[in-house]
């Protein structure tokens, strides 16, 4: 969250750099949005494309999203939290925590017990944030739900420790149900909170497969869970609209007050500072907004196809539309990387699945994934439209996609070109970040 504010805010003094006028005012309290000039006005903005527009939704009841926001208004989650440290050290080391780390972890998953609760009932409802809410109210709730997924994982990694396969696959997968609930914020928050929990918990959820201490009864409810999940995944051109039709231009409008929600927080202190912010959203962004969001509507219609059918198809962001993308919601041609990468990600875990379960019958895992007799659209790799990379590795195997270039390098791992996805390295004892 602390970099997404820092991009805002880089691009809103980008703007009024750009914008003759802007100069540093004097101290005092920030003046409110209502003390700024008028903001532009709803006939002033460019009609939004069909490709950026949203269905009608009926406010669920109960509405789960409630829930995550009377726990943020209750619970004060301090991510200063030792417990929190230690989560994210094993998961970049992929190591096994210790006895003393384990009871650390318990103690924080012991003191918001409560809270974890109320989660697993919310996690049975349907969410939908409500149509007021913007950037700076869903602060609170991304914090929140970051805290309690890794309370979850913490859950996990304790049960594991302990030798309970079963206790730390479900943790785990309740950390991929909350993943699975929240891209309805918008596309930074899908990535700040769902990608981030997503990917820990298809971190967590790996080592648990590849223990060996399943059942085949656990292995194919697992199997029948995830593809429920999956089925119920907010589309990213969903995600991607929410930017503009909730929480966009049409919601806040171009102007100052869009300014102060959007930089919220401490940094709100910026805006005494620059003056000149209302007119450079009005005249830098709103003449730009039409190319802006023609430009975003191209990637929303791309990311219903396939990465592998599409990677020449996709427009690069123009160096002039940079800074007003940034004041309106960071869409990229990154973000269906993003969405490929995953994808990979799922069907991993499906095919991490299946060669357990070979394992349980025939006592070795397959020569090759054919034998696993699964469908193509389970073995399919998102970036190629080949098979997903498989190969024994000892009493183990590593699996991994080719990633964004489309090469196998040899299950190098890594983002840059020459590397590859890896989805799990038995050697390593993790599946890929």
């Amino acid at each position: 969250m602390n970099r997404w504010l820092t991009a805002t805010a880089t691009a809103t003094l980008l703007l009024c750099v750009l914008m003759a006028g802007c100069r540093r005012g004097g101290a005092g309290a920030p003046p409110q949005p209502t003390a700024q000039a008028q903001p532009a006005t709803q006939a002033q903005l460019p009609q939004i494309p069909p490709a950026l527009k949203l269905p009608t939704y009926a406010m669920p009841d109960p509405n789960g999203y409630v829930v995550l926001q009377e726990l943020a208004e209750e619970y004060e989650f301090d991510s200063g939290d030792p417990a929190y440290d230690i989560l994210s050290e094993l998961r970049e080391s992929g190591r096994e925590p210790t006895d003393d780390e384990a009871a650390m972890l318990q103690q924080t998953v012991t003191k918001y017990a409560d809270a974890l609760a109320r989660l697993d009932e919310a996690l049975d409802m349907e969410w939908l944030y409500p149509d007021h809410a913007t950037p700076a109210t869903l602060h609170p709730e991304l914090h929140a739900a970051r805290f309690l997924g890794r309370l979850l994982l913490m859950q996990a990694a304790v049960a594991r420790h302990r030798g309970n396969a079963g206790e730390a696959l479900g943790a785990a997968t309740d950390a991929l149900r909350l993943a699975v609930k929240l891209p309805r914020g918008g596309e930074s928050y899908a990535r700040l909170t769902a990608v981030a929990i997503e990917s820990m918990a298809f971190g967590a959820i790996g080592p648990v497969i590849a223990d060996g201490l399943l059942t085949d009864e656990q292995l194919n409810g697992l199997r029948a869970q995830l593809d429920s999940l999956d089925g119920q995944g907010v589309p990213l051109r969903e995600t991607i609209a929410i930017d503009y039709e909730v929480q966009g231009p049409r919601s806040l409008e171009l102007s100052a007050a869009k300014l102060w929600e959007l930089v919220g927080g401490p940094s709100r202190a910026l805006l005494p500072r620059l003056p000149g912010a209302n007119r450079a959203v009005d005249e830098f962004v709103l003449p730009r907004l039409p190319d802006l969001m023609q430009y975003d509507a191209a990637i929303a219609e791309l990311s219903e196809r396939p990465f592998y059918e599409v990677r020449a198809q996709v427009p690069t962001l123009p160096t002039s539309l940079a800074a007003s993308a940034m004041v309106l919601g960071p869409i990229s041609d990154r973000v269906l990387v993003g969405a490929a990468a995953q994808e990979a990600r799922w069907r991993g875990m499906r095919v991490m699945i299946s060669l357990q379960l070979h394992v349980n019958k025939a006592g070795r895992y397959p020569d090759g994934l054919a034998e696993l007799g699964l469908s193509d659209d389970v073995l399919t790799d998102p970036f190629t439209g080949d098979p997903l990379l498989y190969r024994r590795d000892g009493d183990s195997y590593i699996l991994y996609s080719a990633g964004e270039d489309g090469q196998d390098s040899g299950g190098v791992p890594g983002s840059k070109p020459g590397t590859d996805l890896m989805l799990w390295n038995g050697g390593n004892d993790r599946a890929g970040a």
